[in-house]
């Protein structure tokens, strides 16, 4: 892991679901694939200072939003012009309109709270609704972070390796799963 780079981490509700990673996994395969490349090549290089750009918002009090409005092959043609042969086989997509919720903390950690797609439901009250979510659970967390720390195995920066989007990444990046 380059140490320069921001380790992501999927936040686990108090029934043991991990909201962002079903989002992900939920979506259509170009969508899925154009969110993992953002994720990867744009919040993970990036974290809050994404929100210097088209590419995120503080929404205050700790709260940040991931916004994505393109297909893998131009946030590839962006960010990895050295992977020409993987963004001339990327999928256009069609329309993208997604949001991630995520908090940083740590050292250089991220937790993906959670996500939907607003080209569904772009109203402003699907919106707030989403986002009043999104608050609850930061709120859950940090509640539940201040108890201690992750358990069973953790990476580098003490991220759990089961909610690791690393670990995600590594299983699911050379297929549209």
């Amino acid at each position: 892991m380059n140490p320069e780079h921001y380790e992501m981490e999927f936040y686990e509700d108090e029934s043991g679901s991990e909201p962002c990673r079903e989002f992900i996994d939920g979506l259509p395969v170009p969508k899925k694939l154009a969110l993992r490349a953002a994720l990867v090549n744009i919040l993970g290089r990036q974290g809050p200072d994404v929100c210097d750009t088209e590419f995120g918002k503080n929404l205050g009090q700790g709260l940040f939003e991931f916004r994505l409005r393109h297909s893998e092959a131009v946030i590839l043609a962006r960010v990895r012009p050295d992977l020409a042969q993987k963004i001339a086989e990327a999928s256009d997509g069609g329309k993208i309109l997604l949001r991630v919720f995520f908090h940083p903390y740590g050292e250089k950690i991220v937790l993906l709270l959670a996500g939907y797609d607003k080209g569904t439901d772009p109203s402003t009250r699907r919106q707030n609704r989403e986002i009043t979510a999104a608050r609850k659970a930061l709120r859950r967390w940090t509640l539940e972070h201040r108890a201690g720390a992750p358990s069973g195995p953790v990476g580098d920066r003490g991220v759990s390796l089961k909610r690791s989007f690393r670990t995600y990444w590594r299983t699911h990046r050379n297929s549209g799963r």
